[in-house]
């Protein structure tokens, strides 16, 4: 047989096997079959006549096995040098991408024709070079077009309380897969090309310290909230409230547009909106140069989201990207619960930046197939997260901001991770001051370090000193006492109602229900811009609730009925 040991293509090494072998059988007459030694045994034993036949003239080329010694530090390593000229290649079935490339190294320093992709997978930096100095051909790909309006049917309606997990729980629970296909390797290729660092800069990726010694896993912000931005009315634009939502707001600028000849910008479900929120994954693989677990990102029309997997995917698909919703705006979970797009019925606005009701076509296509899952959190627990930021860098984010280090944290805590990498996207820190009350007093409850007990105590002279001078004295920082405070009023119904903050919501609300229904109780709760919570007492006829529940539907007000509520029943009853 052939015995020479050598270089082949690329650098791939060549041995081959030079020793006694014995024919036990022809096999077709072209083939045959050899006894090996014992330590080849692994080897399939079938080999062509061609072989088998090639005659070596100089035996000093031949290197016995025993005689070889390993040099480690020896290596051939093969490199590239650049990019020369990129081109558009039509086969019989469809359409590649092909670069030139210039390489080191070799006998002879050569340039070959490569498949862009291949090469970009395996030599990624070298296209980050050279972005400046290429243009890029011009190429179509149906799969990349713009969606039509989220808000189309058909489209199945659900309640964001009927899909309800453990905070930290990955939803889906299957592994999924995937890198986009062709067109997941165009959107790193526009990824890599984008401009957008004309507009914006490379936004630090920080460490958490504190975070790292309570929870044991090294935290990274990716700290987009430091991006540097200008007020829409201060260039020239003039703004229009329009709906509680994103969804109500989309549908009227879409409106205008058509009516008005205006070009309408979609947020998130565009390819170029993803390729450009994409360079952010491009940053962070760049940054961190340690191996990391996870990257958990905000979630609210999945272009964020979409743009991170479609980078990572292709440069590290062994990284999980995990998106991040509020447990009453999970529009995104839901979808990828039910395999396709669902609307919800109604959205919590405490996170208002990621408030969507319904994911866009393209945004979804894309995580369905790349994601590895998304975690859901509650308010309080995006409070506590808003906390954590402040306490690390003395910066205070918005609830949207925070999404993704809440979801981070409860998924290291659910999962039991340790010792591992984790990055966190803090995407914005456009926050009222008036929402600053309500965020402190939450961030306790998140942390667990706050809880609300109803003690009973006997209705008797002297017996409240007593209960206040228990074990929990020093940790009483607010309580509530009602002497004879139950209710006995019959046919009660209690309901918990979130009225939009907004001039003339509560005589709106007063108005919908029937005068001969009496309001046993009722407590205002305002929270800034996300409304207020109403809790609410009615004495209802049986016979009335049906009509009760078509008034409150027609009143478009989010509301529970809490009647079951054992909390409820056990201070109300």
């Amino acid at each position: 047989m052939k015995g020479v040991i050598k270089f082949g293509k690329r650098g791939k090494l060549s041995p081959r096997y030079i020793d006694l072998f014995e024919i036990l059988r022809t096999i077709g007459g072209v083939a045959y079959d050899l006894s090996l030694r014992l330590d080849l045994s692994a080897i399939h034993p079938v080999f062509h006549v061609s072989m088998l036949c090639h005659y070596i003239p100089d035996e000093s080329h031949v290197i016995l096995w025993e005689s070889v010694q390993l040099d480690e530090q020896l290596s051939f390593v093969e490199e590239t040098d650049s990019i020369l000229a990129r081109e558009v290649r039509r086969l019989h079935s469809r359409v590649i991408l092909v670069v030139k490339v210039q390489w080191q190294h070799r006998p002879v320093d050569e340039a070959t024709w490569e498949v862009e992709f291949v090469m970009c997978s395996s030599y990624l930096q070298l296209f980050v070079d050279s972005v400046d100095l290429l243009p890029f051909p011009e190429i179509t790909i149906d799969s990349l077009k713009v969606s039509p309006s989220p808000l189309q049917p058909p489209l199945t309606v659900v309640s964001p309380s009927s899909l309800q997990c453990e905070p930290g729980y990955l939803i889906p629970n299957y592994p999924v897969g995937g890198n986009g296909g062709e067109s997941g390797f165009r959107y790193l290729i526009d990824i890599l090309y984008t401009r957008v660092y004309d507009m914006a800069h490379e936004s630090p990726l920080q460490g958490a310290p504190k975070l790292l010694n309570r929870l044991g896993v090294n935290v990274w912000l990716k700290r987009e909230d430091l991006q540097p931005w200008k007020s829409v009315k201060r260039l020239g634009a003039t703004v229009v409230l329009v709906g509680d939502v994103y969804d109500e707001a989309e549908l009227y600028a879409k409106k205008r547009a058509e009516e008005e000849g205006r070009t309408f910008i979609p947020p998130f479900d565009h390819p170029d909106v993803i390729a450009g929120q994409g360079t952010i994954g491009m940053q962070i693989n760049s940054q961190l140069k340690d191996k990391i677990h996870a990257i958990f990102v905000p979630v609210g029309g999945g272009g964020l989201t979409a743009g991170i997997a479609a980078c990572m995917k292709r440069v590290a698909p062994d990284i999980k990207i995990i998106g991040v919703e509020p447990s009453d705006a999970n529009a995104m979970a839901m979808s990828l619960h039910y395999g396709q797009r669902v609307m919800l019925d109604q959205v919590g606005k405490f996170a208002d930046a990621v408030a969507v009701k319904v994911v866009g076509e393209e945004t979804f296509r894309l995580c369905k197939e790349l994601i590895d899952g998304v975690v859901l959190v509650s308010r309080d627990a995006i409070c506590a997260a808003i906390k954590d930021v402040f306490e690390e860098k003395r910066s205070i984010l918005e609830p949207a901001g925070a999404l993704a280090l809440a979801g981070a944290e409860a998924y290291c805590k659910y999962y039991g991770l340790k010792d591992k990498n984790v990055v966190a996207i803090t995407s914005g820190a456009n926050l009222n001051f008036d929402r600053l009350r309500l965020i402190s007093e939450f961030a306790d409850v998140g942390r667990k370090r706050e809880a609300a007990l109803a003690i009973f105590m006997a209705e008797e002279l002297g017996s409240f000193k007593p209960s206040v001078n228990s074990s929990l004295r020093h940790l009483i920082c607010n309580f509530a006492y009602y002497m004879s405070g139950r209710s006995n009023i019959h046919n009660e119904l209690l309901c918990r109602f979130t009225f939009p903050e907004k001039a003339g919501a509560l005589w709106k609300f007063l108005d919908a229900f029937s005068a001969h229904w009496n309001i046993s109780l009722i407590h205002y709760r305002a929270q800034g811009q996300i409304g207020a919570n109403v809790f609410v007492g009615i004495q209802l006829p049986e016979y009335a609730f049906d009509e009760f529940q078509g008034r409150a539907e027609r009143l478009g007000y989010e509301y529970v009925v809490e009647s079951i509520n054992d909390a409820f029943k056990l201070i109300m009853h």
